[in-house]
């Protein structure tokens, strides 16, 4: 079954965890109004890319703020199971298939030192400078530049630009 996402995923849920010992942990209180910013490629922009003067420097970047929120999660086993949850979505997309089923008994012993917390979201908006501010020709020397670049950064920077042509 195909989950339907409102377009500011309102009404969404999020799962995650903090160490009991970060100081971000203690802070939160249910019932917070909270803004979670996801981060995606960035990369600084030399003013030389535009083979141009004048010129300044700046900043590429995507990101998406999402508003919730939050209440904290005081049962172990649910806990227990937002780790697991955890586990689970970054074996399978960042992982190489790791069974857990064996380390269970290990999770329950760091369990009590997990702090767990889901936040209902109650809007998103996703926000990117690309250069398009940018002439289609000074776009292109920045997206072809950052694609050249030993930097992983740059490099990806380049994918989300290549969408804007």
């Amino acid at each position: 079954m195909t989950e339907e996402w409102s377009s500011d995923l309102s009404g969404a849920l999020l799962l995650g965890h903090l160490n009991r010992k970060n100081p971000h942990w203690s802070a939160l209180r249910s019932g917070d109004v909270v803004l979670l910013v996801f981060t995606g490629p960035h990369a600084y922009v030399s003013p030389t890319v535009y083979r141009k003067t004048p010129a300044a420097p700046t900043w590429n970047f995507t990101a998406v703020h999402v508003h919730g929120v939050v209440e904290k999660i005081d049962s172990l086993e649910e806990t227990l199971g937002v780790v697991q949850s955890t586990v689970r979505a970054f074996e399978a997309e960042l992982g190489t298939g790791w069974d857990m089923s064996e380390s269970v008994g290990y999770f329950r012993q760091i369990v009590p030192h997990v702090g767990a917390f889901r936040v209902r979201v109650t809007g998103a908006e996703g926000m990117f400078k690309l250069s398009q501010e940018q002439q289609p020709e000074v776009r292109e020397l920045v997206r072809e530049s950052f694609a050249r670049r030993d930097c992983g950064r740059h490099r990806e920077t380049a994918e989300p630009m290549s969408r804007l042509q």
